[in-house]
């Protein structure tokens, strides 16, 4: 499973187990001692398809060598002008193995092109992204962009694109076509590969298609220190309940979970979903296989609720907590067909509360 990325996580569970402790809170004076009942805001939060999909952005270099020019390295050569009539390519990248394509709305791309090559690359070769590797069909295009200036040997040129209303496939083809260099005289190619580099940023996504019976994890890691500015209370009265609610508008089965870790990163010291009737710490489970419309989007949703104590041994333990790790699985097992088609308007939304009370013997 590979990692990935969603709205709940840094803009609110991240956060939430010690917001749900420590902020936005209604404190209850208590005049014979400083006995506080700390009921947590609600915390909700919804991811769409682009959050949990896979479709964080995408960077790659692709490596161009001389041999795909058609020439040897380490051989002399006085070449004439070149001018191919036939495409450099394609080479293939994999974007996902989640994903089979996604309906892009607008996508941000940035490419760099490094020439290691002896000879120049002349203006109006073209770099052209395409979701297969036909060349003849141009319904296939994805990106096109001929360059607008001579790329000297050991130089780089820069350019970024906005796409607008574009299919991107998981497996992307790219090329260089109408290939043109000046050419030289006692030219010698070594091993050393031009870079063609570029990355994908996805602003806004119309609707995805999941690969069946696949599986996607996306981690996150935040630094935490709870209970640094109350430092004078009694652990043994702490008692709360924290409530988890799923909501899942999504043809995708979740799995949810946070960790809280020592300074090492090496030690799980408690998870969201443990306490001392638990012998292991074991996901939230937030089923899919809701009904979707032939468009992807849904008719229906399921919602899970769990509720979990917050006890003084655990409160104990989260005071020892240095890093707090939230972590989002996903699969479509079970599924049939080849693929799932999730549009716009499913998503994924995480509801939590929680009340607490401590005893606090001073505030200063």
């Amino acid at each position: 499973m590979r990692k990935k990325n969603l709205t709940v996580h840094k803009t609110a569970v991240g956060f939430l187990f010690f917001i749900f402790l420590l902020s936005g809170c209604k404190k209850e004076f208590n005049p014979d001692s400083w006995s506080p009942d700390i009921l947590a805001p609600i915390i909700k939060s919804r991811a769409s398809a682009k959050e949990v999909c896979d479709l964080k952005n995408k960077k790659f270099t692709q490596n161009i060598y001389v041999g795909d020019l058609g020439f040897d390295a380490n051989t002399p050569l006085d070449l004439p002008a070149l001018n191919f009539s036939s495409p450099v390519g394609p080479f293939v990248v994999e974007l996902s193995d989640f994903f089979s394509f996604v309906e892009v709305d607008s996508a941000y791309l940035d490419i760099s092109l490094v020439n290691s090559f002896p000879i120049a690359i002349s203006a109006g070769t073209e770099v052209v992204f395409r979701t297969s590797a036909s060349v003849a069909d141009e319904s296939n295009v994805i990106f096109r962009h001929a360059i607008q200036s001579d790329i000297a040997p050991a130089e780089t040129y820069l350019f970024s694109s906005v796409l607008k209303t574009k299919k991107v496939t998981s497996d992307v083809y790219l090329f260089l076509e109408k290939f043109k260099s000046p050419g030289g005289n006692n030219i010698t190619f070594t091993s050393n590969p031009a870079e063609l580099s570029f990355e994908f940023k996805f602003l806004k996504v119309f609707a995805v298609a999941l690969r069946t019976n696949r599986e996607h994890t996306q981690v996150d890691t935040t630094e935490v220190a709870f209970f640094d500015d109350i430092s004078d209370y009694d652990d043994n009265t702490a008692v709360g309940t924290l409530r988890v609610f799923l909501t899942n508008a999504m043809p995708i089965n979740f799995g949810f979970q946070m960790y809280f870790l020592d300074e090492t990163k090496q030690t799980v010291i408690d998870s969201i979903y443990y306490h001392d009737g638990f012998s292991e710490h074991r996901d939230i489970y937030s089923p899919g296989g809701i009904t979707m419309a032939p468009t992807g989007e849904p008719i229906d949703s399921t919602t899970v609720k769990f509720e979990f104590p917050i006890t003084a041994s655990r409160i104990r333990k989260l005071k020892q907590a240095k890093f707090l790790v939230f972590r989002l699985s996903g699969d479509t097992n079970g599924y049939t067909g080849e693929e799932v088609y999730v549009g716009g308007n499913s998503n994924l939304q995480v509801l939590i509360t929680g009340d607490l009370k401590i005893r606090i013997a001073s505030l200063f």
